[in-house]
């Protein structure tokens, strides 16, 4: 079958990838019972495979469950999927059909059960060029796309409440974001070094602004803090050196080196 797995409560968990072809389907149930989840490492450094057909049995991925896969290019997410492991697509570099592909651009359109990203999900997926998340979507863990390179949209749905460190860093074409308006922090170092990012709305319940939040965003060129906002991170908006206008509270407060590097003739407008 090309597969070792193991019996779990829920059914069938897929352990390990024996096959060494370049198209792999696992089917959807084995000894008359569904297979409903992908193991720790399942697929890790499985080089030869090129495209991956898994069926909508299949409820969670585990921990790297894809990862250092260099030559998959494609797989299509089960429907019933609801949970994405860390690191479960890390290094996957050609990973360019995932969900809906289009034309000129990459989407990936997770399905609609999706609660958690883990850390590190996508890190260095570097052909994906949109998300679109559901709105059964809650936490977005570390770095879960950091280096994504070719990302320039996020639809993020207002079920989003925790948005954790470092989940867009890296992601240097990055234009276009659309934040929760549930989240109430923005975490460290979320959106740095996004050097295309040039506005983003922050949500009217945000109450921090993270260390090194924005830092080196560099044409980031205005931006207004709601009145929710109580303190902005230690370089949060450090060497954002287009950044010429900033309309925050009047009782914020701002933290060491916040806006270093900046723009000499920043303006700070306080309400």
């Amino acid at each position: 079958m090309g597969f070792e797995y193991s019996k779990t409560e829920s059914g069938i968990r897929i352990d390990k990838c024996t096959d060494s072809t370049d198209f792999i389907k696992v089917p959807a149930t084995i000894d008359d019972l569904p297979v409903t989840a992908i193991g720790n490492y399942a697929f890790t450094r499985c080089t030869e495979v090129r495209e991956i057909d898994l069926p909508d049995t299949i409820e969670t991925f585990g921990t790297r469950a894809f990862s250092w896969c260099h030559r998959l290019m494609k797989i299509t997410l089960p429907r019933s999927l609801t949970e994405i492991g860390c690191q479960a697509f890390e290094w996957c570099l050609r990973l360019m059909i995932f969900g809906i592909h289009n034309s000129d651009a990459v989407t990936v359109k997770l399905p609609d059960n999706v609660r958690d990203i883990g850390a590190e999900a996508f890190i260095n997926c570097v052909n994906l060029h949109a998300i679109k998340m559901p709105a059964s979507l809650t936490n977005i863990d570390y770095a879960a796309f950091k280096g994504c390179r070719s990302l320039a949209f996020v639809e993020m749905p207002d079920s989003v409440t925790r948005v954790a460190d470092a989940v867009f860093s890296y992601c240097e074409n990055l234009t276009g974001v659309r934040l929760s308006q549930s989240l109430t922090k923005i975490d460290n170092g979320t959106f740095k070094a996004c050097n295309k990012l040039a506005q983003i709305k922050i949500p009217g319940g945000v109450v921090n602004i993270g260390n090194g939040a924005f830092r080196t965003c560099k044409n980031l060129i205005s931006i207004e803090l709601p009145a929710s906002v109580e303190k902005i991170g230690s370089n949060a908006f450090r060497d954002c050196e287009n950044l010429v206008a900033i309309k925050l509270p009047a009782t914020v407060e701002i933290s060491r080196d916040a806006f270093k590097g900046c723009n000499d003739s920043l303006k700070m407008i306080r309400y």
